[in-house]
């Protein structure tokens, strides 16, 4: 038989029984403790946070037009705004290589007026953005499991089962 007094343990926020530490669901009324999503959902916000990583965002709003870069060439400066961030790239014209394959899939994604429903896109070193790729799957927080109500407190109890003051 296993004992039943805890020292430390978790309240399900349904019923409150007192439930083992380590405990997913409640042993009495069988509802979720641990939101599985969260360490996801953490671990999302934080990436969004970095816009050094790779990001899939849907474009809220796309406003570009063609000017004169600091270089003096002719170029398309293109102004995302986007689930998450606002940035802004300058796409040269007449240049060979990377620029000019960036420059073709940007004018392609635009084509007939039409504004992108997702951008792929990065942070460089030099502080200036740039876009990888259009019209891929946006990336999505993961979501709350609708029987979760929040994740159960936890309380120490003393040689008595006094609460202890933290």
């Amino acid at each position: 038989m296993q004992c039943a007094y805890r020292w430390t343990f978790k309240e399900c926020p349904t019923c409150l029984e007192d439930n083992d530490i380590a405990a997913r669901y409640c042993r009495s009324c069988k509802g979720e403790l641990v939101d599985p999503n969260e360490k996801l959902r953490i671990e999302f916000k934080a990436h969004k946070k970095d816009p050094t990583q790779i990001q899939c965002d849907r474009v809220l709003s796309l406003q570009f037009g063609t000017t004169i870069a600091r270089s003096g060439r002719e170029c398309i400066k293109a102004d995302f705004v986007t689930e998450y961030r606002s940035f802004s790239i300058w796409l040269p014209k007449g240049l060979d290589g990377r620029p000019q394959r960036r420059l073709d899939q940007f004018e392609a994604a635009v084509a007939g007026g039409q504004v992108p429903q997702t951008v792929t896109y990065r942070k460089q070193a030099s502080g200036f953005y740039e876009t990888l790729a259009f019209n891929q799957p946006a990336e999505q927080e993961p979501q709350t499991n609708e029987n979760t109500r929040g994740v159960a407190s936890v309380r120490q109890h003393g040689l008595q089962g006094q609460p202890l003051s933290v």
